[in-house]
Order: structure tokens, then C-alpha cells, then sequence
């Protein structure tokens, strides 16, 4: 086993250099087809639906003190748009939370093997 590693993990103070052998994993860039660009605009179209939600919302009405204009279905902006935002700028988010939580089909019990030995080490 290497002295920079632990049950084959690198530890503190291990340098870039002696993670050479990570290249060959280049292809594997889970932000790959995103851009600083998209990331960008999802963040301005974001901020600008949040605003109202939090202009029309009863809690911070109250915190503050004053009164939102209302009119017909104004009470629906905080739901409606607050929704919008959730989904459009927490999609990907949420793709990896389901990445994440969806059931696994590996062999479940050569995994708990597996890491049975990292431990016995």
C-alpha cells in the first residue's frame, strides 16, 4: 500500500502529482454539455422570479411591516412563481438527488464484503 494512502484512499498532504493515474479518468466530467454561461443565466432568471415570491410573501410582509399591492390571484405569486424557481434552478439538483437515491443493481452484498475487508485492514 502506498504511504499516501489509507485503505487505498489518498490522505492529507498528498500532492496532485502523486494522483498522476487520475487522467485516464478525464472523460468521466459529470459537468460535461454545462457551461458558465448556462450556470449564469439560470441564476439571474432565478434571482429575478425569486424577488416577487419574497416581496409577496406574508412572512416577510410582516417582518417588515408594510403591505404588498394585491389584486386578483396576487395571493398565488409566492406558490406559483417559488414553484417555477424550484424546478427550473434546482433541476439539476434534483437529477442528482435521484441519481443518488435510485436503487442500486449491483451485488449488494459483495459491496458489504468489500467494505468489510477495507476495515479489517
Amino acid at each position: 500500500m502506498n504511504s499516501n494512502t489509507k485503505h487505498g484512499y489518498p490522505v492529507a498532504g498528498a500532492t496532485h502529482e502523486m494522483h498522476a493515474d487520475h487522467r485516464e479518468h478525464s472523460g468521466h466530467n459529470q459537468h460535461a454539455g454545462h457551461s458558465v454561461a448556462m450556470f449564469r443565466d439560470k441564476f439571474w432568471l432565478s434571482l429575478a422570479l425569486a424577488l416577487p415570491v419574497v416581496f409577496w410573501s406574508d412572512d416577510v410582509q410582516h417582518w417588515l411591516g408594510y403591505h404588498a399591492p394585491t389584486f386578483p390571484g396576487s395571493q398565488l405569486i409566492p406558490a406559483i412563481l417559488g414553484t417555477i424557481v424550484f424546478v427550473y434552478g434546482g433541476r439539476v439538483f434534483i437529477q442528482g438527488a435521484t441519481k443518488y437515491t435510485a436503487p442500486r443493481t449491483s451485488n449488494s452484498a459483495g459491496h458489504a464484503q468489500n467494505m468489510r475487508c477495507l476495515w479489517q485492514e
